[in-house]
């Protein structure tokens, strides 16, 4: 999957850039001094590991990283350019409590890890209602409105939120062969850190951006399009 986000994604900007301009904290942990003299990078992820990690601003905290927590991996956003405001410096927050736990010889254990950091960076990419008021209009580069991001509705007698990007709305509407879909429902359960962050359990349960994450799940053209749709990823067929 990695190679794959390599070989589909590109940013729209062919600015990259100088992270002199971060210093103080990157979500709960100081920035190193010695990224600020790295340059011509698109984005700069931080690893943390913490036996109690705490990514406030993402909306994670430590009811998330309890002892008998099943979260490997937690992560923000904490810096964006300042031409396009898209995502260039984050944060991996790694609960190493839960992995001394892990019996490593296990492949799904494993799988997991590797599903949930990519899930981290996906949220970090962009995914994230922390990241709705930043997106841009891939066309004209102007900002989106929140409402044609993401739109209430009544689904099955119950208020529900959808995603409108028109890349997300072209996705949903191949995948379920119907016309008449305005959009992609929003997880409305878990708590403030899981709604709204994260597609439906019950339409899109093989996405990697479920608020629940297991070996099996995948990166979906749902997930792609949401990508594109924040005006910051310029992508190749999918």
């Amino acid at each position: 999957m990695i190679e794959y986000l390599w070989r589909v994604f590109r940013t729209h900007s062919s600015r990259q850039y100088n992270f002199n301009q971060f210093s103080g904290n990157c979500l709960n942990h100081p920035v190193p001094t010695r990224i600020q003299g790295v340059q011509d990078l698109d984005l700069l992820l931080l690893v943390s590991f913490d036996k109690v990690p705490q990514v406030s601003r993402m909306g994670y905290d430590n009811k998330h990283f309890s002892e008998d927590s099943k979260r490997f991996v937690a992560g923000g956003f904490c810096g964006v350019s300042q031409s396009n405001k898209r995502p260039v410096l984050g944060e991996i927050s790694v609960n190493y409590e839960l992995l001394n736990k892990m019996i490593v010889p296990l492949t799904t254990d494993f799988e997991r890890v590797v599903v949930e950091t990519l899930h981290q960076i996906i949220h970090i990419m962009g995914f994230s209602t922390f990241a709705f008021p930043y997106y841009r209009d891939p066309n004209t580069g102007l900002a989106l409105t929140l409402d044609q991001i993401v739109k209430g509705g009544t689904l099955r007698n119950k208020e529900v939120s959808l995603v409108v990007l028109p890349q997300v709305v072209r996705a949903a509407r191949e995948h379920f062969d119907c016309n008449d879909l305005e959009g992609l429902e929003l997880e409305d359960e878990g708590g403030e850190n899981i709604a709204g962050n994260h597609w439906e359990r019950r339409v899109a349960e093989e996405d990697i951006m479920m608020g629940i994450t297991d070996s099996q799940q995948g990166l979906t053209n749902y997930t792609i399009g949401l990508l594109e749709g924040t005006g910051w990823y310029q992508l190749s067929n999918y």
